[in-house]
Parts: structure tokens; sequence; C-alpha cells
């Protein structure tokens, strides 16, 4: 199985719109906070899994080394702009060593995978022992969110592809299920999203 989005040609569009980058770029701001939160530390290797642009998780490639990895070439080449080491590979199927991280991070990357249990073993895989993982991901169990969601897509008129929804719930469930010790779940920005923190302790 293969990443949904990460092949879809008018990515470009939609990360240079306006409507991305004033519009709805403002729920980045909680994200960013988090990120700092709970990796403040320096010289680790950090993972961006589904990097897109690499936005986000560049502010961690000041102190620290940050890999990008994503299907599309375009917006590797502006996540490298940003500070990341890219590499271009399925996000479930990646090119690192066993035990490789310090963290991982996956920014609204992983609800667009076909497969939780191949994303769930990657996890597992790439992260060491008693590293860290910080998922972002839309509330499905969100009434916000939800009318947010069918907004967006009349708007554009493209729908969002989100075929691995999650709530607090189902994250949990995952969570627990790949042997990771929850650190935290909740949502943020007004109930639009859901973030967690876990390590891995097996």
């Amino acid at each position: 199985m293969q990443v949904i989005n990460m092949k879809r040609t008018d990515f470009d569009k939609y990360y240079k719109s306006p409507l991305h980058r004033i519009l709805f770029r403002w729920v980045d701001i909680k994200k960013s906070g988090l990120l700092d939160e709970y990796i403040s530390g320096e010289n680790l290797r950090i993972c961006d899994l589904g990097c897109g642009t690499g936005k986000i998780s560049s502010r961690l490639a000041k102190k620290n080394t940050v890999y990008g990895v994503d299907w599309n070439e375009s917006l590797l080449k502006i996540a490298a702009q940003n500070g990341l080491k890219t590499s271009k590979s399925l996000v479930e199927k990646t090119k690192f060593k066993d035990n490789f991280f310090d963290a991982v991070v996956m920014i609204d990357s992983i609800e667009h995978l076909h497969s939780r249990e191949k994303i769930g073993r990657e996890l597992k895989r790439i992260t060491k022992r008693n590293g860290l993982i910080i998922i972002f991901t839309p509330a499905y169990d969100s009434v916000l969110w939800n009318i947010g969601e069918k907004f967006l897509n009349s708007v554009t008129g493209k729908k969002s592809d989100h075929t691995t929804p999650f709530t607090k719930e189902s994250m949990e469930f995952f969570l627990k299920k790949n042997k990771f010790e929850i650190e935290k779940i909740k949502k943020i920005n007004m109930g639009l999203g859901l973030f967690a923190a876990a390590k891995k302790t097996e």
C-alpha cells in the first residue's frame, strides 16, 4: 500500500495558496509550541514522517538533525530549504536503520495512510527505546472539525483524502496496541486537532 496524498500533483498549489497560508495555518502556532515543549533537547536525531514542506518541524533543526520523509519531490525540495535532511520513500517503509531516532513526529500525515498496522510497526522500528513519538491529526470526534472539513471541501472542491481518521479513543487504542506508553492525548485548537505524545517502551 502507498501513501495516498504523497503523489497528488496539486500539492504545490495547496501549499502556496492564500487559503492555506492565511486562513488555516494559524493552527500551526499551537503545534509549534507543543513541539518545543516536548522536544527540548539538543543534538537529537528526529524524523518528520510525511514532512511535506517541513515548515513546522524545521524549528527543531536549529539544534538537532531533522530528517524529512515524503513521497513528493517538490515538497521535499522545500523541506530541504527549510533545513531538513530529506529522504524520498513511503512513510510506512523508510530506509532508516532500526532504533535510529530519538524522536519521530507525524504532523497531519497519519490520517492519509492506508494501514495503521504498517505505520505502527514502522514507528516502533525506527524509534529508539524510550524515544518519543508525537502525532498531530484532525480530531474526528469533534463537531467543529467535522463541520470545518465539510466547509473546506466545499471551498476547495476537493475531498481531504483522510482514509485513516482518528478520534481520541482510537488514538489511545492505536498507541497502546503498538506498546507505546502514553504521555498525553488531548484536543487542541478549539477541538479541531488531536495531539498525542508517547514513548517507546519495548
